[in-house]
């Protein structure tokens, strides 16, 4: 594990971390615990995982923080499970985009099971940290982002689509691109890249909800009505239209 930086301002942090040398595993976790509070402090509240995976903790991966967001680039060659049904209080928006194997977020109180395959993603709002497990050698990114920004926007709901569709693949290329400049950021850059984070997030969201319900808090304006959709027109009226 290398941890490479925190702002003077704590607006910032990073650090990498890769336990899946032979003989890393037993000395992995407890690098991966110093590098999050060495470099993510009290802002985010670390995962609760079982004995299983802290003692065969084979990971691989690359953390940063921006503010109140945080980017996580996360190759498990070894299994992780957290280790138990409630993982603490801590109200946050997660989006989970998996690349190789699944990530299966446990039953909580008003959602059931789900499990998200390679090439999908999930976002949703949690009151709560959601119990987790993945299979061996499964690859994802995973955004933490502030609930009091985008909460309202989903409301109670999961959101799921394609990890390719072109807001995911732009909010993933900027997350990428922290990852590469995070270290060098001055408090402009890091409030530019933190702006940006949440306007791409926002567009993910706002496209999913393009073909459904309308996002939470959403109402039409009183004496406005919004512009009437179209029936899809038949080949017999498309021709009498056209004088045939």
């Amino acid at each position: 594990m290398a941890g490479i930086g925190a702002a003077d301002d704590g607006s910032r942090g990073a650090f990498l971390l890769d336990s899946t040398m032979p003989g890393a595993a037993p000395q992995g976790f407890d690098a991966f615990l110093r590098g999050w509070e060495a470099e993510f402090g009290g802002g985010f509240q670390m995962p609760s995982l079982c004995l299983a995976t802290t003692g065969d903790f084979r990971v691989k991966g690359r953390f940063a923080r921006v503010r109140d967001v945080a980017i996580g680039d996360l190759h498990g060659a070894s299994a992780l499970r957290t280790g138990g049904a409630s993982c603490g209080v801590e109200d946050l928006v997660a989006m989970y985009a998996v690349r190789r194997g699944t990530w299966t977020l446990g039953a909580m109180r008003d959602r059931g099971e789900h499990t998200v395959p390679a090439g999908q993603f999930l976002l949703g709002r949690f009151g709560r940290q959601v119990p987790f497990e993945t299979p061996p050698h499964t690859k994802l990114k995973i955004l933490i982002l502030p609930a009091a920004i985008l909460g309202p926007l989903l409301g109670n709901r999961m959101l799921t689509g394609p990890a390719e569709s072109a807001e995911m693949r732009l909010l993933t290329a900027h997350a990428d691109m922290v990852h590469a400049t995070v270290t060098d950021f001055g408090p402009a850059g890091a409030l530019a890249a933190h702006s940006c984070l949440i306007e791409l997030a926002k567009a993910v969201v706002t496209r999913r909800f393009d073909d459904g319900e309308p996002p939470a808090g959403s109402r039409a304006r009183p004496g406005r009505k919004g512009p009437r959709r179209q029936p899809p027109h038949r080949p017999r009226a498309l021709a009498r239209d056209a004088g045939a």
